[in-house]
């Protein structure tokens, strides 16, 4: 399928909201079999699908017109308009540059199915299904109506589904992770930040690690599979994604943050940076004295605050009324983080795609000043982060969006899989803390 969202119909999709995830499964795994691009991810109460369409390269520097509008004419359930007001018109999942992306021959490179910049997707499938509703909204090409592939797919989604359990490979048969990065190059790279930040050149930085794991014989990773055990795994709040433009490539994850999202042009997003590990997370004891000890860390409140104060200057230039919330803690799964959430209304010129670029990389992943952190981590970090640390986000014709975060993430192809961590450097940092904090 190569057509674009463009002449669009529309269907609803009426359905048990238990059923609902095990159907968009269905049809992310018919997507994976039949070798079309695909995507798929949960916010809340809903959950989104893509396929096909036209994918390209993403520059940064191109400003992108407005996402095509999508017909709502036949749509006369209730609720119908307001879901088909979030149903995804195109998607842009940003590439963080680094060195050894600019240096890597495209045979080489790993994340050579996201272009220089990133990938611009504009899919000829579309679904946003609110489960609290029992009711979605499917957008599809009119030039696609005689399409086998589409026909197969209403097929695998409109019926009801079996829960699907997928095997995983006996423990014993997984390859160990190996680190892409020896400790003594780690140590020697947080101390030349802990040196710059001394002398007053640099406040932050945030360096990244990655490891791989090799497939067991007889065995292939699926980004399908891969999907929905983050599905069944996330935490309230998190949105588990999955995003694969080509076969035998996938990259997956469940990410607790969101660079923003956007609705009727108020702007909301948060700062989230200074971190713990909870034993127990059930704990409530524990949660209450990791809070305490986030909160009375010098070097966690420093980091927290260099994140504040950034996005709050960068909000200060496109948007209007920025408000800053009251430092709270967040949970996402076992960890606990500071968070601080900020709300602001878009100038009027302002499109999401620049509220996207003025706020990549946050100092919570990229590092603060932002020029001379990135300089250092393009000189230093041995690895290629791809669309790792870097934002993807998902626009509506309905004037809506949110960009996510591509952190707690990993790049499936079907023999490796390969999967990253970071961690935020300052002045008071030390290297073995901060080694096992990525571990």
């Amino acid at each position: 399928m190569s057509v674009a969202l463009e002449a669009v119909h529309t269907q609803l999709l009426t359905v048990d909201w238990a059923d609902a995830p095990q159907r968009v499964y269905a049809a992310v795994e018919f997507a994976e079999r039949s070798e079309m691009p695909w995507g798929a991810w949960r916010r809340g109460n809903q959950m989104f699908l893509i396929v096909g369409g036209e994918l390209n390269a993403y520059d940064p520097l191109s400003l992108l017109s407005p996402p095509t509008e999508i017909s709502t004419d036949k749509l006369d359930e209730p609720n119908a308009i307001e879901i088909a007001a979030a149903v995804p018109s195109r998607i842009i999942s940003r590439r963080f540059s680094s060195r050894s992306e600019t240096q890597l021959n495209s045979s080489e490179d790993v994340w050579s199915g996201w272009g220089e910049g990133g990938l611009l997707w504009v899919p000829a499938f579309s679904l946003c299904f609110d489960l609290s509703k029992s009711l979605g909204v499917i957008a599809y090409c009119a030039q696609l109506d005689n399409d086998d592939s589409i026909s197969s797919l209403f097929t695998v989604i409109k019926q009801p589904q079996p829960i699907l359990r997928g095997e995983p490979p006996p423990l014993a048969s997984l390859s160990p992770l190996e680190s892409l990065e020896a400790y003594p190059s780690w140590r020697t790279r947080v101390e030349e930040v802990k040196r710059r930040c001394h002398q007053g050149e640099l406040s932050k930085v945030v360096f990244a690690r990655s490891w791989t794991k090799n497939a067991p014989d007889g065995y292939q990773w699926s980004g399908a599979r891969m999907w929905r055990k983050c599905l069944e795994r996330a935490a309230h709040g998190e949105i588990p994604f999955a995003l694969s433009p080509r076969q035998g490539q996938c990259f997956v994850g469940v990410s607790p943050e969101r660079l923003f999202e956007i609705k009727d042009r108020r702007l909301n997003t948060h700062a989230l940076a200074g971190t713990r590990a909870l034993s127990d997370p059930s704990d409530s004891v524990e949660t209450e004295r990791l809070f305490k000890d986030l909160t009375s860390s010098s070097k966690d409140r420093e980091e927290h605050e260099i994140v504040v104060s950034l996005i709050e200057e960068a909000l200060s230039e496109t948007c209007v009324e920025v408000n800053i919330g009251d430092r709270r803690l967040s949970r996402a799964g076992s960890l606990v983080h500071l968070e601080t959430p900020i709300e602001a209304t878009l100038r009027q010129e302002v499109s999401p795609q620049v509220m996207m670029e003025r706020l990549h990389p946050t100092p919570a992943l990229g590092g603060a000043p932002r020029a001379d952190a990135l300089a250092l981590i393009k000189e230093t970090e041995p690895m290629q982060r791809g669309a790792y640390a870097a934002p993807w986000m998902w626009e509506s014709a309905g004037g809506e969006a949110c960009a996510v975060v591509g952190i707690r993430s990993a790049l499936l192809s079907p023999q490796e899989v390969r999967v990253f961590a970071g961690a935020g450097i300052v002045g008071r940092s030390d290297p073995q803390s901060e080694w096992l904090e990525t571990r």
